[in-house]
């Protein structure tokens, strides 16, 4: 038997329908729809995971935004008024304003290129049609260009390049 630890939207209205699932680290403690924001849920777990996530249940797969201030688990969450803040307390007693404009986004930090090896040999892999644009870019490339390669060793005359593509055959990766 698996255990799943997971949000479900349900569609009540009718027949009930299972509409979105997220699937989280922890057992989740708390949960409250961002006011005026159709599909996104902020979340916080019972154990294990201090920060309070916002989801797009449009995209379940990776936090909107992280908001890791707590140092203890988080008990609570309230939205302000507006869609832009909200307020976390935890059982370290504090108590937190967040703001949208201070998020930390996980979306930014993933790796956009993916490579997949199946179990016959075969690979395939995922890159971006074109670079990033530099708001999604990840911080390190935006801080400064690459270096250039050090020159070759003296005395060695030539340098093997290094392998940039990979062929795959039935039985291995060449």
């Amino acid at each position: 038997m698996k255990l799943f630890i997971c949000l479900k939207v349900w569609d009540v209205h009718a027949k009930p329908n299972l509409e979105h699932t997220i699937y989280t680290i922890a057992s989740v403690g708390h949960v409250k729809w961002r006011p005026q924001r159709k599909y996104q849920v902020a979340s916080c777990a019972l154990v294990l995971d201090c920060a309070v996530h916002v989801w797009d249940v449009r995209r379940p797969h990776v936090p909107l935004a992280t908001f890791a201030e707590h140092r203890d688990v988080t008990t609570a969450i309230a939205w302000l008024a507006t869609p832009h803040a909200f307020l976390s307390t935890s059982r370290d007693c504090s108590l937190y304003r967040h703001r949208f404009t201070e998020a930390a986004h996980p979306v930014l930090w993933a790796n956009p290129q993916g490579v997949c090896v199946s179990a016959r040999g075969e690979v395939a892999h995922a890159t971006p049609e074109r670079p990033l644009p530099p708001a999604l870019a990840p911080p390190q490339q935006l801080a400064r260009p690459p270096a250039p390669p050090p020159p070759p060793p003296p005395g060695l005359g030539y340098v093997l390049p290094l392998r940039t593509s990979f062929r795959s055959t039935h039985r291995h990766i060449e």
